[in-house]
């Protein structure tokens, strides 16, 4: 489960495992805006999560899909 810990999933880097619950190991990422994000560790696997929520407010359309 460590394993992940390090590793980049698009902004965000795995720093912890934080514990776990129904959706399996969550783990504490840090974005590269600087804020902090508890993922649960498939979505970071699976790329339904690569940011704090910054890729999809930086355009100024909140709630669409990010530019880039």
């Amino acid at each position: 489960m460590s394993e992940i810990i390090g590793e980049k999933f698009g902004l965000l880097t795995a720093v912890e495992v934080v514990g776990k619950n129904r959706r399996g190991p969550q783990i504490k990422c840090i974005c590269e805006c600087g804020n902090a994000k508890i993922v649960a560790q498939k979505e970071l696997r699976n790329g339904n999560n690569k940011s704090c929520g910054c890729l999809s407010i930086k355009h100024g359309l909140s709630g669409t899909k990010p530019l880039s």
